[in-house]
């Protein structure tokens, strides 16, 4: 009885997919999805233009790049970069920002999540967060505003996240990119996404632990600046779909 099932008229590629294309450098529509996408990925393969990340929470004038620690980048507006998230696809405008959205002969891969659509107020955590949340593929979106004190945020999912990617959107300087994952050494022990370090013991100060409902965040500023804002991708297993797990 998995929890995404071809006999009940589900694929896994109703909830994530992937797209190879190569860029013109001008507008460009893709349409080969099967739903409508809440997070975007995109990657430059022929060269070394920086990733780029979009989601529905955000929008699509605020890119990030997993592979840096810069801000939100709210540069691009208009026909630049990502103009559109449509029914089943994206349309892309006029690369500024990133060539990772089509430069001319740009060869690009784009991963696809279905979430939840637009996003809910969530107040299940001490901090309040808005939510994007496919509980039935065990992924959401989550937007919260720091407050410089240890709390939960609330995530929509049905089960812990066993698996959360998290970034500051605004930070008052550069932050990297924080990574809790089930099989690391502890709760308290997180990765750098943007970095080769290896883990590290964020001694409850970054995450500490996750709940059906919520997971908890320490007070340092890389993942709970007062009064900024962090996006954080929340992942669980589900059977015939994902799974969350290491190996050596």
């Amino acid at each position: 009885d998995p929890g995404i099932d071809p006999a009940q008229n589900e694929e896994p590629a109703d909830y994530f997919d992937t797209q190879l294309w190569t860029g013109t450098g001008s507008g460009q529509s893709l349409s080969n999805f099967s739903f409508q996408p809440d997070w975007l990925w995109f990657k430059h393969r022929n060269g070394g233009s920086d990733h780029a990340i979009f989601d529905s929470i955000r929008g699509v004038n605020a890119g990030l790049s997993s592979n840096n620690s810069s801000a939100e980048n709210t540069s691009a507006s208009g026909s630049q970069d990502l103009v559109s998230f449509d029914n089943d696809g994206f349309t892309t405008g006029t690369p500024s920002q990133y060539g990772s959205l089509g430069s001319n002969t740009n060869t690009i891969v784009t991963w696809a999540w279905r979430g939840g659509g637009s996003a809910s107020s969530n107040s299940e955590g001490s901090i309040t967060s808005s939510v994007s949340a496919n509980t039935e593929a065990g992924f959401s979106i989550v937007s919260y505003t720091g407050t410089g004190s240890a709390g939960t945020v609330g995530h929509g999912l049905s089960s812990a996240p066993e698996m959360i990617i998290q970034k500051m959107r605004n930070p008052s300087s550069a932050e990297n990119w924080t990574v809790f994952h089930k099989d690391l050494t502890s709760a308290n022990h997180a990765l750098r996404l943007n970095l080769t370090n290896a883990q590290f013991d964020g001694s409850g100060n970054y995450f500490s632990a996750t709940s059906s409902t919520t997971f908890s965040i320490g007070s340092t500023s890389q993942v709970n600046e007062n009064t900024k804002t962090s996006i954080a991708y929340c992942f669980h297993s589900v059977d015939g779909y994902s799974k969350i797990g290491s190996y050596t």
